[in-house]
């Protein structure tokens, strides 16, 4: 990216970071959002809240349509929200250049994050392969477990294989088949956005922009009290991750069934597969 660094027009810049909020909407709608992965810092709590919203949801029945909006608005939108009083600060201490780049980045992706929710069928985007558990149907009724964990909504799978008898009020709702290729596809996919979002987040660094969120935080020590809080970020993203994780998957699953509230179900691919996102996404930055 040597060559970003001669761009020093305006117009280039905000051009740029225009192109990257584009590129990192698609790649979080293929392979975070498709795939039941998890970014990392404050956007991984609102993934989390999202997807328990949505099995909620989902589970009290409520209109497909109001749920469906319900969830893109959290997963998109809540972001973008918590960032206001950030921009705030930004531009009081950092820069207002330094803001206005940094919210292009963050308002075009969001746009375009709603822009392809939107798109029919992109939720069956997938790079590598479906993550996503198959289930046989032994029981008819509500079918909310397998609309949910399967098929709708959750995108979890254990890393303990074979079949599961899936219940919900004691009795066999549908049998899971638990394909270890299904978290071999999981692990890919958060190896490939760990490296994108690395990518695409160096050249926000170039051009003299952020990822907002905890990057906010970073950049308003760097600059006002020249200090370095990497460390502190890392251990604050990492956190973030685990409980944007442990929200819209494990408690998610457990508050939709009863039989999920066990280990099988927290060391999920999920889980591990968002750690090594993570871990790629520091290795290549650093």
């Amino acid at each position: 990216f040597s060559w970003l660094y001669l761009h020093h027009r305006r117009t280039t810049r905000y051009a740029i970071a225009a192109l990257i909020g584009f590129l990192m909407a698609f790649f979080v709608q293929i392979l975070i959002k498709n795939t039941g992965l998890y970014n990392t810092g404050i956007s991984a709590v609102t993934q989390g809240i999202a997807r328990i919203v949505n099995g909620i949801m989902k589970n009290n029945q409520f209109d497909s349509t109001v749920t469906y909006i319900a969830y893109n608005t959290i997963f998109w939108g809540l972001f973008f929200i918590i960032n206001i009083p950030l921009f705030i600060l930004s531009y009081k201490k950092i820069g207002k250049t330094f803001t206005g780049l940094s919210f292009t980045y963050i308002a075009v992706e969001t746009a375009f994050g709603f822009v392809f929710s939107a798109i029919p069928n992109i939720e069956n985007v997938l790079l590598f392969g479906d993550t996503r558990g198959s289930a046989q149907v032994l029981e008819d009724g509500t079918k909310i477990i397998q609309n949910w964990l399967v098929y709708n909504g959750l995108n979890i799978i254990p890393l303990s294989y074979g079949s599961v008898d899936v219940f919900y009020n004691g009795h066999p709702l549908f049998l899971a088949n638990l394909d270890p290729i299904k978290n071999l596809y999981v692990i890919l996919s958060a190896i490939a956005f760990g490296i994108v979002s690395a990518a695409c987040y160096s050249v926000l660094y170039i051009i003299g922009a952020c990822s907002c969120g905890a990057d906010f935080i970073s950049f308003y020590f760097s600059v006002t009290k020249q200090k370095s809080v990497n460390k502190i970020i890392v251990i604050i993203n990492t956190t973030l991750m685990l409980i944007g994780v442990l929200t819209g998957s494990y408690i998610a699953s457990g508050v939709i069934c009863n039989e999920c509230w066990n280990a099988s179900w927290l060391w999920s691919g999920t889980l591990i597969g968002s750690i090594i996102n993570m871990i790629i996404f520091k290795v290549i930055l650093s």
